[in-house]
């Protein structure tokens, strides 16, 4: 046999080894971060339930303590996955609802909850969509218990 048959043999054995397990590591790569995707999705729609659920202490009749103060700890966590429209619509829902106390009128704070409903919506239907950032640490608001009674009318 000649020396240049050999080495031709001896890459077509490797190519034939060699692009199998590419293409397996290529699959199971693609396959895991389809999963990672699925996981983060399902973790970030349990947690906007969550939130939606506890955002009632603040436009029912009754002010509830125990939700307002789950909503806050829903906001605080929505920083670790949430799109930053998703936080300023949180920020500003809060915003309306303090100055709502001076007009009693709960359009403004109905309203800041419709469209945050809206964009949690969009963020979920678009769970493939990469997020990225533009808040800064400043962005962050630190609201609690007590200053939400502030917020509530007397009626309450």
């Amino acid at each position: 046999m000649s020396v240049d048959f050999l080495k031709e043999f001896y890459l077509l054995i490797n190519w034939q080894i060699l692009i199998p397990i590419l293409s397996l590591i290529l699959a199971w790569y693609l396959n895991e971060k389809s999963k990672r995707i699925e996981e983060e999705y399902k973790r970030k729609e349990e947690h906007y339930i969550n939130l939606l659920v506890s955002v009632r202490g603040f436009h029912e009749n009754t002010s509830n303590n125990e939700q307002c103060l789950e909503f806050l700890k829903q906001v605080d966590l929505c920083w670790l996955y949430c799109p930053d429209i998703i936080i300023k619509k949180l920020y500003e829902f809060l915003d309306n609802f303090r100055k709502q106390k001076e007009s009693f009128n709960q359009e403004k704070v109905l309203n800041s909850i419709s469209e945050l409903v809206f964009e949690i919506r969009k963020d979920l239907i678009n769970k493939r969509q990469v997020t990225r950032t533009k808040l800064k640490s400043n962005d962050f608001q630190h609201t609690t218990i007590k200053e939400i009674k502030q917020w509530l009318p007397e009626a309450r």
